[in-house]
């Protein structure tokens, strides 16, 4: 009896590593494409348009729909959600602890955005209530949300936050976040991660100098 159920039980655990296997495997990286034009093609008014950012993907476990990309020194981040009254995200870390958060809020008597640093409990305000965001907008319709933003890649070492460089060619976790309800710190209802890689800047063409035509010297005929 006791070798039936030992040969039972071995077909169990290797299904059971298999799936734990499979589902510690990274998600698929996803792109944040490189455009030097992103002044000029993103509105930073609440609306994201089709065509307006180079990208977008929607995330089921958090049902936001993100759309983004960069140019030299910034980031362009659109965030469209169901109604809700916290919307997040954060770069830089596989978990809450240590992203660069940026949160927006949304209540009956205010609409707020702010850059936070992930922590073990929660997240933390960096700076004022606006430092380091360049550029936002929220926009509340009746059933949705939509939260647009510009980011710097850089900060100051002296800004408190564990990533402070966000690198053209290099890969980076993120993660979302989405609550019906201003979220208790670290208790938002719907939450993601995800990894994702900024576009390398294509090589700058060198300027090719024209050179001047020399004269062709001819040789006599003999």
């Amino acid at each position: 009896m006791s070798n039936l159920k030992h040969l039972t039980t071995i077909p169990f655990l290797a299904l059971l590593s298999l799936a734990t296997f499979l589902f510690a495997q990274p998600s698929d990286t996803l792109l944040m494409p490189y455009d030097p034009e992103m002044e000029d093609l993103v509105d930073i008014d609440g609306t994201i348009e089709p065509d307006e950012y180079p990208e977008s993907f929607y995330d089921e476990p958090t049902l936001v729909t993100v759309a983004w990309g960069c140019d030299d020194s910034l980031i362009y981040v659109g965030l469209k959600a169901p109604k809700c009254a916290w919307l997040a995200i954060g770069f830089g870390s596989a978990k809450r602890e240590g992203s660069n958060l940026i949160i927006g809020t949304i209540t009956e008597d205010s609409i707020g955005i702010g850059n936070y640093l992930g922590t073990k409990d929660g997240y933390k305000l960096i700076g004022g209530e606006e430092d380091y965001i360049v550029e936002w907008e929220i926009d509340e319709e009746e059933d949705t949300v939509t939260m647009e933003f510009i980011y710097p890649m850089n900060f100051p070492a002296e800004s408190g936050m564990t990533v402070t460089k966000l690198e053209h060619g290099k890969v980076y976790n993120f993660t979302l976040g989405m609550s019906k309800k201003v979220a208790p710190k670290g208790k938002e209802e719907r939450r993601s991660f995800g990894v994702f890689e900024i576009e390398e800047k294509p090589p700058l063409k060198e300027e090719v100098t024209p050179q001047e035509s020399l004269p062709v010297k001819k040789e006599e005929k003999k």
